[in-house]
């Protein structure tokens, strides 16, 4: 997993870090090129949360994030977190709140509303769309 942005805090599992780029590899992290060490994993679930400045996330996993992001998200597999200042693409679902700017996923969007567009391979579930949504089934 990735984090991308200008003095970009964040915390895994307790542990805080601060840089342009930040990796989280098996474990590993990685800040501007240079490791910082491992993070103690619990039982195969890593905690993130976002305290300031991450302008875009990539991950080849699923991303569950505590707290809100301001950025863009892009993951291979499902993405969860709170609020989304951004454009959100996800080969699986997407579980948030809201979400400031356009959607794609390739499973289900389950979140309150989204601004921009909505595409789903499969269910949209949102409270409001501001754009278009195309979807296997939309409920709103």
């Amino acid at each position: 997993m990735k984090f991308f942005g200008n003095n970009s805090k964040i915390e895994i599992n307790g542990q805080t870090f601060v840089g342009k780029m930040i990796t989280y590899l098996n474990g590993q992290v990685i800040v501007d090129g240079k490791v910082q060490g491992e993070v103690e994993e619990e039982k195969e679930k890593v905690t993130i949360q976002v305290l300031a400045n991450v302008e875009r996330i990539e991950s080849d996993e699923a991303i569950n994030i505590v707290g809100n992001v301001t950025g863009n998200v892009y993951a291979k597999r499902n993405v969860n977190c709170k609020n989304i200042e951004g454009d959100v693409t996800a080969g699986g679902n997407v579980n948030a709140d809201d979400i400031n700017g356009r959607t794609q996923a390739g499973g289900n969007v389950n979140c309150d509303d989204i601004t921009g567009n909505a595409q789903a391979g499969g269910t949209i579930n949102c409270d409001d769309i501001g754009g278009n949504a195309t979807a296997m089934k939309i409920n709103y």
